[in-house]
Parts: structure tokens; sequence; C-alpha cells
């Protein structure tokens, strides 16, 4: 796999984590573990959401498959008898996959500091990041990804000054 592609397919491996807007979050076990302001829809790009669609129709497929033996968990990732994945599995495959990426080396937790500062570094709105990451308060956002705040800085002044001026930025 390019790097390229493997890295996107990392990012697209997050969304899996905030999978919700697309009917395909676990329900049970593993939903229950989204309380209070941290239970929040997140809006998908349509690949992802495609994704996840083909994803779901492979897993009804292996559920025929395996017949009694799956454990109906209603889980997005599981194993191939419905069963929840051991973290520890989780973290085996996804260092495999980075290795393959032939990216710097990340835990899985850190596709959501990824995810937050490629969209701050895009110039999304903190409030809008803070939201998708499920901060209380904005606060915790910039302190976190202050690092990304001084080339948003830059971009700010350049428009302002194309706004002011009338040139082209």
């Amino acid at each position: 796999m390019p790097p390229e592609e493997a890295a996107h397919f990392l990012v697209q491996l997050l969304f899996c984590l905030f999978a919700e807007d697309t009917g395909l979050l676990p329900r049970g076990l593993v939903g229950e573990l989204l309380i209070g302001a941290a239970r929040r829809l997140i809006r998908l790009p349509a690949e992802a959401v495609a994704a996840l669609r083909d994803h779901r129709r492979r897993q009804v497929e292996r559920r025929l498959s395996v017949g009694d033996l799956w454990r109906d968990l209603d889980l997005v990732l599981c194993t191939g008898e419905g069963n929840v994945v051991n973290p520890a599995n989780v973290d085996r495959s996804f260092t495999r996959l980075v290795a393959r990426a032939e990216v710097r080396r990340i835990r899985f937790h850190d596709l959501r500091h990824t995810h937050a500062t490629w969209l701050l570094g895009a110039g999304q709105p903190v409030k809008v990041v803070s939201e998708r990451l499920g901060h209380a308060r904005v606060s915790v956002t910039l302190d976190t990804y202050a690092h990304v705040l001084p080339d948003m800085q830059e971009r700010a002044v350049e428009a302002f000054g194309s706004l002011l001026y009338g040139r082209a930025s």
C-alpha cells in the first residue's frame, strides 16, 4: 500500500471511531461508553460512510457464513465471530498498518490528534474542532493544539490584508 493511501486509510479508521451518524455505531456494550457531552453526532465524508457501509456488508456476509457461532453485540469492529476485539490485537494490527504506511510510529489514540491538527491547519474554527473531539470547553482544544495556531495567525494576517486592501490572497 502506498504511504499516502495508507495515511488516508488511517484517517478513515479514525472516522470509524465517530461513526454514529451512519447508523453503524454499536448501540450496546461499546456505545454506552459515550456519555454526557461525549455522546455526539460527528458528520463524516461520503467516502468514509461508503467504506463503513461496505464494511457492514462484508460483516453481514461473515455473520451468515458462521451462523450460530456469531455473537450479536452489534459492533462495527469485531472478531470473525462478532466478539469484542482484544485491544492488544487492535494495537498490533494498527502498528503493522502504520509501518506499511511508512509514517512515523503513532498510537491509535494519536489519530484523534491528527484529525484535530489537520482540521485546525486547514482553517476550521476551533469551536467546530472542539465539538468534534467532544471537549467540554473550547479552552481544552486551544490548550492542546496551541502549536498549530501560529501558522493560522499568518494566514489570518494575509486574509485580513486581502480584505482591507483589496488584494488577491
